[in-house]
């Protein structure tokens, strides 16, 4: 028996390759069954309406922060929590037919998935695989900025796979990005600490890129920074000072786990303080990741410190996916596909105790495929 069970887990073997398609089939299937949900009961293009009515809300004098959103089911009516210096510059767009925005928008979104998928060295074949699970396909059918954010993160942690995927040893192996930590001599400071800035500036709850660079590459964060803060003082005299302090109510709103669509929120589960502090810890846990995996662990530590966690969140724990054993990540995918609060979780607490384990006990990781025998 115990020769069956070592046999089973050792990748590469027919036992291992069977039990592989087998959880990749049940994962598949769920996935189906996700998307089915989506395509028939999703707002499509819901999270490009609300910033556009936002902007017109405020370009007529009125309030683009709705108190009374929070009343609203899902679709087109949802809060509007990007910061005041957003306005600006989705205003224009309103002159625009909202046709062409929207396929500009969707086309947009749909290139930052694939581009994610490159950089993490996904061969192209497969990409229809990973686009139609929950965390893409919700947010591309919403139009959700999340996957440009995505996208910028594996721009920033992860290098071109340059020519191709190859199973050679001396080629890019498929799923096994190239790791890049931020150093000065490999990229100029300013691409750095854009794509590390942009991340937060956006979605304040996933700062931990940016606060990786405060610890790896200080001069990259400040500039980063400094070009937030610039876009800010440029846009206040548009926006006021008041509807600062209008965003800061509406994200203290969003924060309150009372709210039936604040996703999969520690708070829901936990007392108050505590998720609290569950999320301030993460983000302290980015000063002593290991810089060797960095990415994975930057990208697990933002899913675990959300404060509001929806299923594109969870793209960031792809990376993490990607470098432990495919067997336990096919289960987290699946996980995730229920669309359970329950299942993300357990999704998270898998994964992240896999990655955990891996930096002790190699057998954990995914093995590069040139390095398995016979392969």
């Amino acid at each position: 028996m115990t020769g069956i069970v070592q046999r089973t887990f050792a990748v590469g073997t027919p036992p291992n390759r069977l039990l592989r398609f087998g959880l990749g089939v049940l994962a598949l299937v769920m996935v189906l069954i996700a998307l089915r949900n989506l395509l028939l009961l999703y707002p499509w293009g819901a999270d490009l309406e609300i910033p556009l009515r936002a902007a017109r809300r405020w370009l007529d004098g009125g309030q683009p922060y709705l108190a009374q959103s929070f009343t609203a089911g899902p679709g087109y009516d949802l809060p509007y929590l990007y910061p005041p210096y957003l306005l600006p510059l989705v205003a224009p767009l309103l002159w625009l037919p909202r046709g062409l925005v929207t396929v500009a928008w969707f086309g947009a979104c749909l290139g930052a998935a694939a581009f994610a998928c490159r950089r993490l060295a996904i061969p192209a074949r497969w990409w229809p695989f990973l686009l139609v699970w929950p965390p893409f396909a919700e947010g591309l059918l919403g139009g959700n900025v999340q996957i440009l954010l995505f996208a910028a993160f594996t721009a920033l942690f992860w290098k071109d796979p340059g020519g191709g995927l190859s199973h050679s040893p001396t080629g890019t192996a498929p799923f096994h990005p190239i790791p890049y930590v931020p150093t000065s001599a490999d990229r100029p400071a300013a691409a750095d600490g854009l794509l590390g800035a942009a991340i937060g500036a956006l979605k304040v709850s996933q700062i931990h890129p940016w606060l990786f660079l405060v610890r790896r590459r200080r001069r990259a964060a400040a500039l980063g920074a400094g070009a937030i803060v610039g876009l800010t003082l440029l846009t206040l005299p548009l926006t006021g000072v008041q509807l600062w302090s209008d965003w800061l109510a509406q994200v203290a709103r969003a924060s309150d786990p009372n709210w039936d669509l604040i996703g999969a929120a520690l708070t829901r589960y936990l007392p108050r303080p505590l998720g609290l502090a569950i999320t301030a810890g993460s983000m302290l846990a980015v000063f002593a990741v290991p810089t060797r995996r960095a990415g994975a662990w930057v990208g697990l530590l933002a899913v675990i410190g959300s404060p509001s966690l929806h299923v594109f969140g969870l793209l960031f724990l792809l990376p993490a996916m990607l470098t432990i054993r495919r067997e336990i990540a096919l289960v987290a995918a699946l996980l995730v596909a229920t669309y359970t609060l329950e299942g993300w979780w357990l999704a998270i607490a898998m994964v992240g105790a896999a990655l955990l384990a891996s930096e002790r006990w190699a057998w954990v990781q995914e093995p590069v495929p040139g390095s398995i025998p016979g392969r």
